[in-house]
C-alpha cells in the first residue's frame, strides 16, 4: 500500500510537471509597438461551422475575461471594454487585430477555437515597445540625451535587440540585450527616426521615436570669403534636417531672441553688438529700431528660422569674428563665422617697368577645410603663367614683363571645388627711367666738343698770312724793292 502510494505521488507530480510544462509552452511571444497596430495570429479551423473567442487576462494565473467572439456562420459580438472597441478579427488565422495599441494591452491572450470536433487554444505572451528620451522633447545641440525602451521581462528570452540611427546604421551590437542608448554631444544631423528592434522568431518588430535637435546648419566656425566694397552674407540657420525640425519646434524650445556680436582683428579686439531680434510670441524675430542700416537680417515670414547676416560695402575694418548667439531659455546656441577678405599684394608696388619681374600674391589669413586659390587672366586669351604656393594664398610670378601680359588678373577662390569669390588686380606698366648722371655726362660731352670746335674755328682766323703770298690790293701803286736795294731810294717798278 504504501509502495503505491509512492508511485501514485510521482506520477501526480509528472503529471503536474508537464501540465505547466505544457501552458508555458503553449504562451508564445508577441511584440508589438505601442501606439501602432498589432496582430496576434490565432489560427485556422479545418470545419466551415466553428467559432472564435478572444480572451484577456493581465497576468497568467489569473482568469482571462472574454471580450470579442466570433460564429461562423454567425454574428460578431463585443463587449464594451476598451479592448474591445479597438480590436477587430482578421480574415486570414483568426487574428486578433489591435489598432491602436496602448500600453495597457500588455498581458496574456487566449485564442478557443472549437466546433463539432472539439476544441484548441492558443496563448500569447503581448509584450510592448516604447520608446521615450531624457530629456524629452527639442534638445539643443551639444546635449546629451537617453533613449529607454520599455519592455519588460527580456533578460531570458532568446532574442536579438539594437539600436539604429536615422540613417538605418546600427549603433549597438545586436547580441547584446540593451533597452537603453546614451547619446552625448548632439549634433542637429542626429535628428530624426531612432528605432529599437527587436529580433525573434524570424520576425522583426521595431519602435520609434522621434529625435529633435536644435542646431546650425554649418559646422563651426564658419569661415566667408569676400573681397573689397562688395556684400557677403554670413550664415546663421537652425537646421531644418529634411523637414525634420520644424519652427514651433524651436519656439518650443524657448527661443528668446538672436544677437549679432562683432569682434575685429585688431589690436584691441573688444566685442561689439551689431544687431539683434526680438522674440514676440510665435511670430518671426523682429530686428529692434535704431540700428546700423550696414548690417541687416535675413529672417523672413517664407524661412523663420534664418538669422543670417548681411554686411553691405565690405571695408578691411570689418574683417574679424562675427558671433550669432540664439537665445533659448536656460541655454544658448553660438554660432561664429570669421570674415576674411582677400588681399592681392605687388612686389615692387606701382608700375612694373616693362622686362623686369612682378610677383602677385594673392592671400587670406585663415585657410578653410578645401581652401583653393587661383590665378588665370582677366579678359583675353588665356595665358601661360608660373604659379607657387605661399601661407594663405597663391602667388603669380612674371619674370619678364610684356605689354601683353600687363593688364587685369583675376584671382579666385575656391571651398571643396565651389567658387567663394575673386579679385581682378590690373598689372600697368611704365617705360624704363632715365639716368639723370648719363643725361648730364652726355650733354658735357656734347658741349665741350662744341667748345672745341670753337676754339680752333677762332684759332684758324686769327692766325697771320704769309707775307711772301700776299695778293695785290688793287687800285695802289705797287712798289717793290730792288735786287740790290739803295739805302737811299726807291725806285719805281
Amino acid at each position: 500500500m504504501c509502495l503505491y502510494d509512492r508511485k501514485a505521488v510521482f506520477v501526480s507530480l509528472w503529471v503536474w510537471c508537464a501540465v505547466a510544462l505544457d501552458a508555458m509552452a503553449a504562451s508564445e511571444n508577441v511584440f508589438g509597438v505601442v501606439g501602432e497596430k498589432v496582430e496576434i495570429p490565432c489560427g485556422t479551423w479545418a470545419h466551415s461551422k466553428f467559432s472564435v473567442v478572444w480572451s484577456f487576462g493581465k497576468q497568467e494565473d489569473n482568469q482571462p475575461e472574454k471580450f470579442i467572439k466570433q460564429s461562423f456562420p454567425g454574428s460578431q459580438r463585443k463587449d464594451p471594454s476598451d479592448i474591445a472597441k479597438r480590436s477587430t478579427l482578421g480574415n486570414q488565422e483568426n487574428s486578433l487585430i489591435i489598432n491602436p495599441a496602448k500600453a495597457e494591452d500588455e498581458g496574456y491572450f487566449h485564442c478557443l477555437l472549437s466546433g463539432n470536433t472539439g476544441s484548441k487554444e492558443n496563448k500569447y505572451r503581448l509584450r510592448l515597445l516604447k520608446v521615450h528620451a531624457d530629456p524629452d522633447g527639442p534638445v539643443l545641440s551639444s546635449k546629451s540625451v537617453t533613449l529607454t525602451c520599455d519592455v519588460k521581462d527580456i533578460s531570458d528570452l532568446i532574442i536579438n535587440t539594437s539600436w539604429h540611427d536615422p540613417r538605418g546604421t546600427q549603433v549597438t551590437a545586436s547580441s547584446k540585450q540593451e533597452n537603453k542608448l546614451v547619446l552625448n554631444n548632439l549634433t542637429a544631423k542626429v535628428s530624426g527616426d531612432w528605432k529599437f528592434r527587436v529580433e525573434y522568431n524570424n520576425k522583426m518588430v521595431e519602435a520609434t521615436y522621434r529625435m529633435v535637435v536644435i542646431g546650425f546648419v554649418d559646422p563651426q566656425p564658419v569661415i566667408r570669403y569676400t573681397r573689397p566694397r562688395a556684400s557677403v552674407l554670413l550664415p546663421c540657420l537652425i537646421d531644418k534636417v529634411m523637414d525634420t525640425v520644424k519652427w514651433d519646434q524651436v519656439i518650443s524650445a524657448g527661443l528668446r531672441g538672436v544677437e549679432w556680436s562683432f569682434i575685429p582683428d585688431t589690436a584691441r579686439k573688444q566685442e561689439r553688438k551689431i544687431l539683434s531680434l526680438n522674440m514676440t510670441g510665435t511670430d518671426i524675430p523682429k530686428v529692434n529700431p535704431g540700428q546700423n542700416r550696414k548690417f541687416r537680417s535675413s529672417t523672413s515670414e517664407m524661412n523663420p528660422m534664418n538669422f543670417s547676416l548681411l554686411i553691405s560695402d565690405v571695408r578691411p575694418v570689418d574683417e574679424g569674428e562675427y558671433r550669432c548667439q540664439t537665445q533659448f531659455q536656460g541655454d544658448n546656441l553660438t554660432s561664429v563665422v570669421h570674415l576674411e577678405i582677400l588681399k592681392v599684394i605687388s612686389e615692387p608696388e606701382g608700375p612694373i617697368v616693362e622686362g623686369t619681374g612682378v610677383n602677385l600674391s594673392c592671400v587670406v589669413r585663415k585657410e578653410a577645410k578645401g581652401f583653393r586659390a587661383e590665378w588665370s587672366a582677366a579678359r583675353g586669351p588665356t595665358q601661360e603663367i608660373h604659379t607657387h604656393t605661399v601661407a594663405g594664398g597663391q602667388a603669380l610670378r612674371v619674370d619678364s614683363l610684356t605689354k601683353e601680359q600687363a593688364g587685369p588678373w583675376k584671382c579666385s577662390v575656391f571651398i571643396n571645388e565651389q567658387l567663394q569669390t575673386s579679385l581682378e588686380y590690373t598689372i600697368t606698366t611704365a617705360r624704363p627711367p632715365v639716368d639723370v648722371w648719363l643725361v648730364l655726362l652726355v650733354g658735357g660731352a656734347v658741349l665741350l666738343c662744341a667748345l672745341l670746335v670753337l676754339l680752333i674755328y677762332c684759332f684758324v682766323r686769327r692766325r697771320p698770312a704769309n707775307p711772301m703770298h700776299r695778293r695785290p690790293r688793287r687800285g695802289r701803286t705797287k712798289y717793290c724793292k730792288c735786287k740790290h736795294p739803295q739805302p737811299k731810294a726807291f725806285y719805281r717798278a
